[in-house]
């Protein structure tokens, strides 16, 4: 869980759009692995869910993106001080996620359910993010393309793993 006081966030709108982009990078390339050995993970789990769970799976990884998305965006609002315009937003996509479901579950069973969460919680996502981006005077695009700058500190976590300043 994220915790963002909110002096550091309202101050610097940077470590928020780092803490956004970086989340997003590793959000994708774990969920670019699942795409890779979906059908491997899925298998463990018994000989049916490969065949009828993997196209699913592929349909909820945008919303799966999207949720990770909203773990960070509905902190930095919390400690922006609208938490109301959280739950009023998640009670929207709530809505729209129960009427998605009744109307595609019969047509499509599962599929119908994953489109719905991935609608449900894609709208949610941009949503919060375009308030996010409005509280902090920032353009949208700013806080969700990763840049090489968001990374440096990849090499110093190593290196303080490597030499036991941090430990496991």
């Amino acid at each position: 869980s994220l915790v963002l006081q909110q002096n550091s966030v309202a101050l610097n709108p940077d470590i928020t759009g780092r803490v956004l982009r970086v989340s997003m990078a590793f959000s994708t390339c774990y969920l670019a692995a699942m795409v890779l050995g979906g059908h491997w993970l899925l298998s463990l789990a018994g000989e049916v869910f490969p065949r009828e769970g993997y196209r699913p799976m592929l349909l909820l990884i945008p919303g799966i993106l999207m949720f990770n998305l909203l773990q960070v965006l509905s902190q930095v609002l919390y400690a922006l001080g609208s938490p109301r315009r959280i739950v009023q937003l998640a009670l929207g996509a709530l809505i729209l996620n129960l009427v998605l479901n009744m109307a595609l579950i019969g047509p499509f069973g599962l599929e119908g359910v994953a489109i719905s969460s991935t609608l449900s919680y894609s709208l949610l996502g941009v949503g919060i993010l375009w308030m996010v981006g409005r509280q902090l005077h920032v353009p949208l695009l700013s806080l969700v393309i990763p840049r090489f700058s968001d990374f440096s500190f990849i090499p110093a976590l190593f290196l303080a793993l490597r030499s036991g300043r941090i430990q496991r």
